[in-house]
């Protein structure tokens, strides 16, 4: 029922070119939804707010040992916001790098490239971890070092892995 959507004009949504509350009216009344776009997009937030507090602890623990740790996601550009302030990705995490920002949007090769020159390091000096393995190979085919997700202590195992220096 959401594909017309999410396969369409939510791209252009994620990667900067348009606005949710601008593209996602013509679609509610098919999907029954009863009020405006700008209730659906706070109820849409408000649910896909479920933050991994065991995750979270461990970017605070590389953080402190003086590793930096950013986000690198496809958003657009209101989820973005809600993830940097009302979620406090913003104090959680170095810097937030979103695929509305870059115009460019996860496993695109482009997007991980963006991020490298936005941070003046080359790929193989950037470690992503992503759950969804198409974005792990996207980073690995920009050069990136890239592990996917299980858990948070198997991220924990990873950061250590690639930042150990025998």
């Amino acid at each position: 029922m959401t594909a017309a959507f999410f396969q369409g004009p939510f791209i252009r949504c994620v990667q900067g070119q348009a606005d949710v509350l601008e593209v996602l009216p013509a679609f509610l009344a098919s999907w029954g939804w009863p009020g405006s776009a700008t209730e659906f997009v706070a109820r849409w937030l408000s649910v896909e707010n479920a933050p991994d507090d065991a995750v979270f602890g461990v970017v605070a623990d590389i953080r402190r040992s003086g590793i930096p740790c950013f986000v690198a996601s496809t958003q657009e550009r209101r989820r973005a916001q809600y993830l940097a302030t009302e979620m406090r990705f913003d104090q959680l995490f170095d810097g937030l790098f979103f695929s509305c920002d870059l115009g460019v949007e996860k496993p695109n090769e482009g997007f991980f490239k963006a991020i490298a020159h936005r941070l003046g390091r080359s790929g193989t000096e950037l470690l992503f971890i992503d759950d969804v393995r198409e974005n792990v190979e996207g980073a690995r085919a920009a050069g990136w070092f890239a592990e996917q997700f299980q858990s948070a202590d198997g991220l924990r195992a990873d950061v250590v892995r690639y930042t150990r220096h025998d």
